[in-house]
């Protein structure tokens, strides 16, 4: 009875041991097109003033869902708005797979020059350094930017929207709507 107790244990210990093999091993790909962004077109905002999905970060600025003028439909976009010199961001991480290639693309609108040079930009906080996005100047409504990503050493990004820096403080006041992370293919 004892041999049947330790061997019935034995067979179920390598059951789970296998399915917890078996489940970190799943090897699946993401789907192409499929936008990795939670709430990119920012209509879920909490009564905590919160944008669902993003994470947020400022030395002085409001963060604010406004509706977008050139729509008809009343879709919210994410308002930040500096007025004092100062820098803010809103992040958010999302899966991707090494050595896949990932388009992003986001809507953005500055209604009067900002400060700064730098300006508002887009950039994954993994490299900092490099905006992948950056306007300063005013815009006839809102402008499409496009890019490209392959992850080559990581399978998280950490898409930022930014409004000046920690290093270069600006005022002004950026709007940012659509944002969308997806892999493709090829670069288009």
């Amino acid at each position: 009875m004892k041999r049947k107790t330790i061997f019935i244990s034995a067979l179920v210990l390598v059951f789970v041991l296998a399915l917890f093999a078996f489940t970190a091993c799943n090897n699946a790909e993401s789907q192409e097109g499929v936008n990795l962004v939670t709430n990119g077109d920012f209509s879920n905002f909490t009564s905590e003033n919160k944008f669902e999905g993003w994470t947020t970060s400022s030395s002085s600025v409001a963060f604010a869902r406004v509706q977008r003028s050139d729509s008809e439909s009343n879709d919210n976009v994410l308002k930040l708005e500096n007025k004092s010199a100062g820098y803010s961001y809103l992040k958010q991480s999302v899966k991707v797979e090494v050595n896949k290639i990932y388009k992003v693309t986001v809507d953005i609108r500055i209604d009067s020059d900002i400060s700064n040079k730098q300006g508002a930009y887009v950039a994954f906080l993994e490299n900092v350094d490099y905006k992948f996005v950056s306007r300063s100047q005013k815009t006839n409504g809102f402008v499409t930017s496009t890019f490209y990503v392959k992850p080559k050493n990581t399978d998280y990004l950490t898409i930022a929207l930014c409004l000046g820096s920690n290093e270069n403080n600006c005022k002004g006041t950026v709007y940012f709507d659509n944002v969308n992370v997806s892999r493709v293919g090829e670069v288009a």
